[in-house]
């Protein structure tokens, strides 16, 4: 299994977090991998943050979590236990959750003491995450953002989100005209092919 981390990067293009992204064989994705293979899998990403926190835990690393894997991470407290015990990691998940409000509740609580980023949000979500406590950061969807700068779109989805109280990453971030443009905002990450990714890997656990 083939690690890299993708550099979150704040206004001034100085690092501030990464993004581990993982890399299956190219006859698989991610979504076909059994539950016991992507549960293995984060256990490796929570791996590579801690050993980054070791030697830096000023760097944020970000995990990203599809929408099954969460539920199997509120059952597992060795996991939960790992990912509260180290405070530089960020997990990420999508507002497509299907599940009902109350149960939805009862899942959040178990991510007590972890901060959270919705990931791939635009001005169509339901917003019902947003208002959480321990959601940190909301990322931008890159297509959003190349299908609607310097529109009032992004900058009216933008104004709602500063309103809330929550930090705003966007990803998709390909040129230096798209940073000039972000910097007119309060943005506080930005992401994307123009910050290099770095190979990263680790043994099984």
């Amino acid at each position: 299994m083939n690690y890299k981390l993708e550099p979150i990067v704040d206004l001034t293009e100085s690092i501030i977090g990464y993004e581990i992204l993982t890399e299956v064989d190219s006859f698989s994705s991610f979504n076909s991998l059994k539950k016991c293979e992507k549960m293995k899998i984060l256990k490796e990403q929570i791996k590579i943050a801690e050993n980054i926190s070791n030697t830096n835990n000023n760097i944020l690393i970000s995990i990203n979590l599809d929408s099954s894997t969460i539920f199997d991470v509120s059952e597992d407290e060795k996991c939960l236990s790992r990912l509260k015990k180290t405070p530089n990691i960020r997990l990420e998940i999508n507002e497509d959750i299907k599940i009902k409000p109350i149960e939805f509740q009862k899942l959040m609580k178990c991510f007590d003491g972890i901060f959270l980023w919705l990931d791939d949000f635009d001005d169509k979500q339901e917003w019902r995450l947003i208002n959480l406590k321990n959601i940190e950061a909301i990322k931008i969807d890159k297509y959003f953002l190349w299908g609607n700068e310097a529109t009032t779109r992004f900058s009216n989805l933008v104004k709602t989100i500063n309103i809330a109280g929550k930090k705003i990453i966007c990803e998709g971030v390909n040129t230096s005209l798209r940073v000039d443009y972000l910097k007119s905002f309060n943005i506080w990450g930005m992401q994307g092919y123009l910050y290099p990714k770095t190979n990263i890997r680790l043994s099984s656990q």
